[in-house]
C-alpha cells in the first residue's frame, strides 16, 4: 500500500499520449503507444478499444482487430469493447453482423454486459423478444439506470396495446 504501480501508470499515459497523437492526426504513432499501453496494463479496456479501432483503420484486418477485442471480452466485457467492435464491422451486412455479435457474446455469454449489448442489438434490429429475454436475464444480474431505460426504450417499440404499454412502463419507470 502505498507504492504506485509503474507498469499502470506507463499504460495510462501510453493511452493519453496515444490519444494525443490520435487528434493531431498523427495514427500510425497512436498505434504504437496504444499497444504499448496494452503491454504495460494487459486487458486494458480503453486500450484495447482504442488499439482494436487503430489496427483496423491501418491494416484493414478486420479479423485481427476483431480477435484484439475477443480476447480482452472474455476477461473483462465492456460496453466500450461492444461499441469498438460494432464500429469495425459496421459495413458488413447485417446478417454476417449479427454472427460476428453472437461470436463475441458466446465467449462471455453469462456476463451482465454480454446481456446488455445483445439487448441493444437486438433492439435495433427491432428483434424484441430477444431483446427481453437478454434484459430479463440482466435484470436477474443486477438492475441499473440503464437497464430500465432500456427496457423503457422495449416497452415503448413493443407494445401495440396502450393500457399494457402503460403498465410496463410504470414498473420500469419505478
Amino acid at each position: 500500500k502505498g507504492f504506485i504501480d509503474v507498469n499502470n501508470t506507463l499504460g495510462i499515459l501510453c493511452l493519453a499520449r496515444s490519444l494525443l497523437a490520435f487528434n493531431d492526426n498523427n495514427i500510425n504513432q497512436s498505434y504504437e503507444l496504444a499497444k504499448k499501453s496494452e503491454k504495460f496494463i494487459e486487458h486494458f479496456v480503453p486500450a484495447v478499444a482504442h488499439l482494436a479501432r487503430l489496427h483496423y483503420n491501418i491494416n484493414n484486418n478486420q479479423a485481427k482487430a476483431l480477435k484484439i477485442i475477443e480476447n480482452t471480452w472474455k476477461i473483462t466485457p465492456h460496453y466500450d469493447l461492444a461499441k469498438s467492435y460494432l464500429s469495425i464491422i459496421n459495413d458488413v451486412p447485417i446478417e454476417k453482423r449479427l454472427k460476428k455479435i453472437e461470436r463475441l457474446l458466446s465467449l462471455n455469454p453469462e456476463h451482465f454486459a454480454s446481456h446488455i449489448f445483445a439487448s441493444q442489438v437486438a433492439l435495433d434490429t427491432k428483434n424484441y423478444s430477444v431483446a427481453r429475454n437478454h434484459l430479463q436475464s440482466a435484470s436477474n444480474i443486477k438492475e441499473t439506470v440503464a437497464l430500465c431505460q432500456m427496457m423503457i426504450e422495449l416497452e415503448e417499440k413493443d407494445h401495440e396495446n396502450v393500457v399494457l404499454k402503460e403498465e410496463s412502463l410504470r414498473k420500469w419507470q419505478k
